[in-house]
């Protein structure tokens, strides 16, 4: 059976009005008809190319639409939406092959709005709209497509300077030459690879999904809603018109056009078959997705996978290229006030390429020369006498900016806190040293759980001395392990400037700190331009990484340890003293910007000291900090004040808990400051040193 031209049905009366002498003609075909009327195809051909047109990796932000839904809803939303479209999908097909039989074979969205509603509104409203859901179509992906190549030039080649627009245009010549294929039909074979590619990602995320859910340390979950009731709604029409669009727009008329005669029954199997692998698919990545992570799901299920380090790199890495992600390598390491606890070792177990040394001491700074000059570094070394918190960096080092992929400060943030003016010079100095998509992470003292031993020893303060005068505060906490005094004795501190000593057993000298008042650090980068990744309590960090760093603390004595690996309560008690910090640079060529976490909406009076408004709003207090995927490849040994080495992850994805104001009787105004110094890790996580 040959294929047939379109053909309306008014021909065929015209023809009987003329004396019955019926003369079929052939309307001359367009580009488009011609290119679906290669009518060679099977059912299986047509599930292939069905599949490729509502299969994508948009399917893998189901379980951030499911977050917004809940399971019962997002359940009911993906199996509505699945019966919906396949009964549509059927039901014009079944229209078209009625048509074909009556003569006027309709092979395209268009035919079906000239026959329907007449060629001026099939051509004028119809066509247009196509066109342009058409256009929209190809123009992103070329752009998408262009991003992925960049993403595999930077894995190979990390240093390289080509531009987002080169790649773009390359993989716009590929599609060129693609798009020179002869006929629908032609693609069947690409479609099938397609087809294939998206049960393998699919395997591979649902495989680590799972994974994570059933590992020791599995993320934390939560299931409820996130927001007022209000933006619970919004959120759900959003999360429905995610699956809605997720199960897209099959060019059904195209398709079908491409099967060879008899159609009967053929376009039913092929939709049976692309349902088949939407079922596997959709369903398997939803569900483990969201059975994960929770309302913590990302807007893409592979942002909450970068990150853990319970899956092989090898794994991630096999996920990414079916998804056409990739992320880039370390190369260079900008190490700030390098000279205080230098450790030149843990760059060589880095593996890095190229060392930036800064410190403000001379001599330090000639230290550090001389130990990578006489231990024959594998990597190269650059070293200057700048002090990041006072001098600008840019006009300092002119060229050097922007070479470095992680800048590190494992000590002496605190003491840049001393004053607003000195924060911001440092982190704007770590801004103008990272490359986009670079890292800025090290090791501080942890304000919050400093602040809330403070306030447990003012309330036993005041239960053991009622009648004495409120106003008058202990300054001082003790342990068997430290010592930690405040300078003056008050009940509330400013936000920059609050110093403290810090004096260790059987150390002779007292070291001065200053409290690090989180959010006025996370909103401070932002203006630098950093994005804020997590704060990780040291203890938390060990008990995520023990596997790794157990051996390596067994070295430095029995104190620390327990013979299970666990930390003793001691070495908890000082560990917990000090946090971990990352924030990115975010690179907009390759990655959509990271969003910090909204931060309380307060106001703080220098002259009363006291805090006003409302810390948190209501729905602020039940969502933690999203957490994203970040990776940090430095493996490397952090010195703190007590004779152990903690590593930064290769990569690190822990939730940051929110803190809940504590009240405690007695007290005043002082226990509404618990969190002052929040989002960190101090919500009283910490019953061995408290």
């Amino acid at each position: 059976m040959g294929t047939l031209a379109p053909v309306s049905g008014g021909g065929a009366a015209a023809d009987k009005e003329n004396g019955g002498a019926h003369v079929q003609s052939t309307p001359e075909l367009d580009a488009g008809a011609l290119f679906v009327l290669k009518s060679r195809g099977s059912w299986l051909h047509c599930g292939y190319h069905l599949t490729t047109s509502i299969v994508a990796p948009a399917l893998l932000s189901l379980p951030f639409a499911l977050s917004m839904l809940g399971w019962v809803g997002g359940i009911i939303s993906l199996l509505f939406c699945g019966v919906v479209t396949f009964y549509s999908y059927n039901l014009l097909s079944i229209v078209l092959e009625h048509h074909a039989i009556q003569g006027s074979r309709l092979l395209r969205f268009r035919d079906m709005a000239t026959f329907i509603l007449g060629p001026k509104w099939g051509s004028y409203v119809v066509g247009p709209i196509q066109f342009g859901v058409c256009c929209g179509a190809v123009v992103s992906g070329i752009v998408i497509g262009g991003q992925n190549l960049k993403f595999i030039y930077l894995l190979s080649n990390s240093d390289g300077t080509m531009k987002l627009y080169e790649f773009i245009i390359i993989f716009g010549m590929l599609i060129l030459i693609l798009a020179q294929v002869p006929s629908f039909h032609s693609l069947r074979h690409i479609n099938l690879l397609s087809l294939t590619l998206s049960l393998a990602y699919s395997a591979c995320v649902t495989a680590a999904s799972l994974k994570l859910g059933y590992s020791k340390n599995p993320p934390l979950r939560n299931y409820s809603l996130k927001g007022s009731e209000v933006n619970q709604l919004l959120n759900a029409f959003n999360g429905i018109s995610i699956i809605g669009t997720t199960y897209a727009c099959g060019i059904l008329p195209e398709i079908q056009a491409t099967l060879a005669a008899p159609v009967k029954g053929k376009m039913f199997r092929g939709l049976c078959l692309c349902y088949t692998v939407i079922v596997v698919t959709f369903f398997s990545v939803a569900i483990s997705g969201y059975w994960t992570f929770g309302n913590e799901a990302m807007g893409t299920i592979l942002a909450n996978l970068m990150g853990h380090t319970i899956l092989p790199s090898w794994f991630l890495i096999i996920t990414n290229i079916f998804c056409l992600l990739q992320v880039s390598a370390v190369t260079s390491v900008c190490d700030l006030y390098c000279a205080r606890g230098a450790d030149a070792e843990k760059w060589d177990e880095a593996q890095i390429s190229h060392y930036i040394g800064i410190d403000e001491s001379t001599s330090g700074i000639g230290q550090m020369r001389e130990a990578w000059e006489s231990q024959k570094k594998a990597y190269t070394a650059e070293f200057f006498e700048v002090d990041p918190c006072v001098e600008n960096i840019e006009t300092q080092l002119k060229d050097k900016t922007e070479t470095a992929d992680r800048v590190c400060c494992l000590q002496h943030l605190q003491m840049c806190f001393e004053t607003e003016e000195r924060a911001r010079r440092l982190l704007h100095n770590v801004s103008a040293l990272l490359k986009p998509g670079g890292y800025f992470f090290g090791i501080t003292p942890d304000s919050s759980t400093i602040w809330a031993k403070y306030q447990k020893n003012v309330e036993a303060y005041h239960n053991r001395s009622a009648g004495m005068k409120p106003n008058i505060v202990p300054n001082c906490i003790r342990s068997e392990s430290y010592m930690i005094s405040f300078e003056v004795e008050e009940e509330k501190f400013p936000l920059f400037g609050k110093k403290y000593q810090l004096k260790f057993a059987n150390d002779p000298s007292a070291e001065t700190h200053c409290l690090v008042h989180f959010p006025s650090f996370i909103r401070l980068a932002r203006e630098a331009g950093l994005e804020y990744i997590e704060i990780q309590n040291l203890t938390e960090f060990f008990d995520d990484h023990r596997a790794q760093l157990a051996d390596m603390l067994m070295n430095f004595g029995q104190n620390i340890l327990d013979p299970r690996g666990r930390l003793l309560p001691r070495s908890y008690d000082v560990l917990g003293l000090y946090t971990t910090f990352i924030f990115q640079k975010p690179d907009p060529d390759i990655t959509p910007p990271i969003m910090t976490p909204l931060l309380p909406e307060i106001s703080y009076d220098h002259e009363e000291i006291e805090w006003q408004g409302n810390v948190w709003r209501d729905e602020e207090r039940s969502v933690q900090a999203e957490h994203v995927s970040g990776q940090v490849p430095v493996p490397v040994p952090v010195p703190v004040p007590i004779p152990v080495a903690v590593p930064v992850p290769v990569s690190v994805t822990v939730p940051v808990p929110v803190v809940v104001p504590l009240t405690v009787p007695g007290l005043g105004k002082i226990s509404e400051q618990k969190g002052i110094l929040g989002p960190g890790p101090a919500d009283l996580r910490f019953p061995e040193a408290l």
